[in-house]
């Protein structure tokens, strides 16, 4: 909680030293995650339901391009699963009108808590598409689609299986794809 709150005191301060070109706000709403397990020729997915909130800086580059990235934290909604993330979205958007704007960038997320115990990463590496649609000057919506492109799998925690005997824990990964919708406020 103290890096979240010192991460927001340095955003808010980016703002007031470079007020002409850049704005804060704060975003809140819904992710579908998906769990991917690949083992040979066959998967299995799982699905969870979760929401964020946090916050996110506006910088512009230039008058079609801007820098934006964000602190989000996120959790399922169900209480059973311990699966909360922070999540640092490091997003370019080229604005196409006053009101669009097409969003792609990396995104590092790291797993709190017990994160599925043993045998996952807690840090991960997407690649982020998405599209944001000004409502108003100060209230935005957008859509996006990470891609996990880190296999969470973390084969040192597995170390009883014999890995080259059997070809489908060769190949074993799991990675994750995460679809969200938010709604920004900017301040």
């Amino acid at each position: 909680m103290k890096y979240f709150i010192f991460t927001l005191v340095l955003i808010i301060n980016i703002k007031h030293v470079n007020a002409q070109n850049s704005n804060v706000g704060i975003k809140s709403g819904y992710n579908h995650l998906t769990v991917k397990e690949t083992y040979g020729s066959e998967s299995e997915s799982t699905n969870y339901n979760r929401v964020h909130f946090g916050i996110f800086v506006e910088i512009d580059i230039s008058e079609k391009f801007q820098f934006q990235p964000e602190l989000l934290y996120t959790n399922t909604t169900s209480f059973s699963d311990n699966l909360g993330f922070l999540v640092l979205p490091l997003l370019f958007e080229y604005h196409t009108s006053k009101k669009m704007d097409f969003q792609l960038g990396p995104q590092l997320d790291y797993g709190l808590g017990d994160f599925y115990g043993i045998g996952f990463k807690k840090l991960g590496l997407s690649i982020v598409g998405g599209i944001s649609y000004n409502i108003s000057d100060d209230f935005l919506i957008s859509g996006r689609y990470a891609l996990g492109l880190t296999n969470r799998l973390d084969r040192s925690d597995f170390n009883n299986i014999d890995f080259a005997d059997d070809p489908s824990f060769r190949n074993l990964e799991s990675k994750f794809r995460i679809f969200e919708i938010s709604l920004g406020y900017r301040f």
